[in-house]
């Protein structure tokens, strides 16, 4: 080292003379200024000392003559002795405080200024003079001095001060502040340091006239480099402009070369550096990233976006801000564990906005590591796609429905099939057997049972939509009004009812008494969760939905519509359980209270015609359903005509074409028809009918036709008999009720009625 540092200082100061007088003038400016410190801070310090003691002793003096005026807090005389007191030399500012820290009297001091609780402590448990020094800011110069002396009373108080000190016979009972100017301490710094500068300068003069030589040749490099430095720094690294050739190849003709080496290595960085931020900033996924310890170091304009908070907001805080409290510790101690292992992290996220909203976000975490393989960074990269799972929730409730309504439906045209069985048998006995017979009353037993199953398969069919409606056209208002009857006779009278229907408001196509069961349904509902009384809101209106003017579905096609909304102010429900309720057996009642089947019926009735119901709710505060149902665009007056019609025709045929793929209803069709004076063919599939109505057609008076059967259904047979013989007469039958294909079939008028499955014997002969 010390053969390193000759070597230097050798090439610096090639000459003797320059060595022994480069050493010299460095000794004097050392030894000088060593000296004019020493002076001016010893100096400064005596005076200092001598302002504090004359400070203290006013101070002491004063809290001693003051006695009187705090104890009795006369403010008037305290008044004159702060003002005694400022006319002292040096004295900026005095004032009297009570122990509690308040102004009682000031002269030369805000009032507002309150002392702090450490300090009041320290003057009581030290009962002597508390100061500091006040520093000009920025500066280690003192401003002024402010001295805090207690005022003591001999006089004999209760124990248990504010701090319960114990200070003998004497109590502080005030605090007396002086604030003193330092100002001739800095005076008295001014005039050591030009003193010393007296002193210094002849010295100091000499050693420069010497130094010039050899700062000249050190200084000009090294000037160029800084200035090189501070381009760098304000930004630049454009080489032509910073560039310093070295003059020699020297230490510092080296440094020049090798700085600016690297300025183009920063240069070329910073371009790198500059297109991978923009394309960050540019992406419209959410990019951000952290330390090691998971700290926000950056957040892309996506991401603040979406989450609300800026830049400032983010950095240096933990991604805790963003907890949804949606998922358990363990979600998150899985997640940490995988990336300290080195390992990425997929999965979804739920994370909250600075405004409280919940986004569900398809997140990506990567460790980034350094040289040595230690992780340095987490690159997070996150996608919104909030609306994405609503709409697959919603898509998945819609597809549990439909599975469940096409069952339901299944279900029930089998049960239709096998109870037209039993009807059909039990109306050939009942005809053939002689009146009075004693086994006829369990002959209309068997009927009575029948017909409750068909109640009960009914009610199946509405839930899989496809129940039997009675089509009119529907008041709406009318149907509300009779609901509205019913709370208001049978309802807890703690359940106030407030309705508004609106006026002249359109008729919907329908079923009156099953639209009827849906509103009491939510009434009812509405009631049960209000058991300690509420408020039941029911209101309808004619709305117009024209885009996006109403946010029930996305699915809702634009039109007129009949509203209907009814409100409590119940207990309210969660998400999920508002994701849940329209499920077939789910019920948040006691056992025994509830099917879980109310509101899946209700569904199922608002689908079957043709609307839209929405739910509302939150918890504690109430429940809010919305129906929508289409205003009826016009009267079907024909198709109703052809029914009617249709209800004449098998009272003037004589040959029958009946097409059923169950054997047993089959037989007894024919024996029923048979029996009441009709020719009967029979088939069980639909080509089957074509073929025989091929055949037979001219024979043929009507034909009754099921809808669902294998090989050919119902509605293709009955569409290829009709453009054989537009003339035709065609009634179909169904355990699914009326659907859309067979409104079709009626309106087009390929076929001439329905017969509603299970029938009985009259039912078959009056069709």
């Amino acid at each position: 080292m010390r053969m390193i540092f000759s070597k230097i200082f050798n090439f610096l100061f090639p000459s003797l003379y320059n060595q022994v007088l480069s050493i010299t003038i460095v000794i004097l400016v050392l030894a000088v200024s060593t000296l004019s410190y020493i002076l001016i801070n010893e100096g400064v310090k005596s005076a200092e000392k001598d302002l504090l003691a004359r400070g203290i002793s006013l101070s002491k003096g004063f809290s001693i003559a003051s006695e009187l005026a705090v104890y009795s807090k006369d403010k008037e005389l305290m008044n004159n002795i702060l003002h005694n007191i400022i006319k002292e030399d040096n004295i900026l500012g005095t004032a009297f405080y009570d122990m509690d820290g308040s102004a009682i009297s000031v002269q030369g001091i805000d009032p507002s200024q309150k002392l702090g609780l450490e300090g009041i402590k320290k003057i009581v448990l030290f009962r002597d003079i508390f100061w500091k020094k006040v520093l000009i800011p920025d500066s280690s110069v003192p401003l002024y001095y402010d001295l805090y002396t207690p005022v003591t009373s001999h006089a004999n108080t209760q124990e248990g001060g504010i701090f319960e000190a114990d200070i003998e016979e004497k109590e502080a009972i005030g605090i007396l502040r002086l604030k003193i100017d330092a100002v001739p301490l800095q005076k008295i710094r001014k005039e050591l340091l030009l003193w010393s500068l007296g002193i210094s300068i002849p010295f100091l003069i000499i050693g420069f006239g010497v130094s010039v030589l050899i700062v000249k040749r050190i200084t000009r490099p090294i000037r160029q480099l800084t200035d090189m430095v501070k381009e760098v720094h304000e930004g630049s690294l454009d080489l032509f402009s910073c560039y310093c050739p070295p003059e020699s190849k020297d230490e510092i003709g080296v440094l020049s070369q090798e700085f600016c080496n690297m300025i183009k290595t920063l240069d070329d960085r910073n371009r790198q550096i500059s297109i991978m931020a923009k394309a960050m900033e540019s992406a419209s996924d959410m990019i951000f990233l952290t330390d090691s310890k998971g700290l926000f170091m950056y957040a892309n304009s996506s991401f603040t976006k979406c989450m609300g908070y800026t830049q400032e907001e983010l950095i240096g805080k933990i991604p805790s801000i963003l907890d949804s409290k949606q998922h358990p510790h363990e979600y998150y101690r899985g997640l940490w564990q995988t990336l300290k292992d080195g390992k990425d992290w997929y999965g979804e996220m739920s994370v909250k906005t600075k405004s409280g909203d919940i986004q569900i976000c398809e997140t990506s975490i990567t460790p980034v590591f350094d040289d040595k393989g230690g992780i340095i960074n987490y690159l997070a990269i996150q996608r919104d796609i909030t609306d994405k799972k609503r709409l697959e929730e919603k898509l998945l409730q819609v597809q549990k429905l439909e599975t469940i309504g096409t069952l339901a439906g299944g279900i029930s045209h089998d049960f239709n099939n096998i109870l037209g069985g039993i009807t059909g048998a039990v109306s050939l006995l009942k005809q053939r057997m002689p009146e009075g017979d004693k086994l006829l009353k369990y002959v209309d037993m068997i009927e009575q049972q029948s017909y409750r199953g068909a109640k009960i398969v009914h009610q199946l069919v509405g839930f899989a939509r496809k129940g039997k409606y009675m089509v009119e056209c529907v008041d709406i208002n009318k149907v509300l009004e009779d609901i509205i009857l019913v709370v208001t006779e049978t309802f807890d009278r703690r359940i106030e009812l407030r309705y508004n229907l609106a006026p002249d408001i359109p008729y919907v196509e329908g079923d009156s008494s099953q639209l009827y069961q849906v509103f009491l349904n939510l009434a009812v509902n509405a009631r049960d969760a209000m058991p300690e009384g509420g408020t039941l809101f029911v209101r309808s209106s004619q709305i117009i939905k024209n885009g996006g003017d109403v946010n029930v579905s996305a699915n809702m096609p634009p039109g007129e519509y009949v509203y209907i909304c009814i409100t409590d102010t119940g207990v309210g429900m969660d998400k999920d359980t508002q994701s849940r309720i329209f499920e077939p057996f789910f019920t948040t009642k006691e056992v025994g209270k509830g099917t879980g089947l109310g509101l899946a019926m209700v569904y199922g009735i608002i689908k079957s015609h043709k609307g839209y119901i929405t739910v509302y709710s939150e918890p504690g505060m109430g429940t809010s359903f919305k129906i929508y149902l289409p205003k009826i665009v016009q009267m079907e007056e024909e198709r109703d005509a052809a029914i009617k019609e249709a209800t004449k025709t098998m009272e003037k045929v004589m040959t029958v074409l009946f097409v059923d793929d169950e054997p047993v209803l089959r037989e007894l069709a024919r024996d029923i028809l048979e029996s009441a004076g009709y020719k009967v063919y029979l088939a069980k599939n639909g080509e089957e009918a074509v073929e025989l109505y091929r055949k037979k057609g001219g024979e043929i008076d009507v034909a009754v036709i099921d809808m669902v059967m294998p090989v050919m259904d119902g509605g293709k047979a009955c569409e290829i008999i009709n453009k054989m013989n537009p003339d035709a007469k065609l009634l179909v039958s169904s355990g699914y009720t009326e659907d859309m294909i067979i409104r079709n079939l009626l309106t087009d008028k390929v076929v001439r009625g329905f017969i509603q499955k299970p029938y009985t014997g009259r039912d078959l002969i009056a069709g």
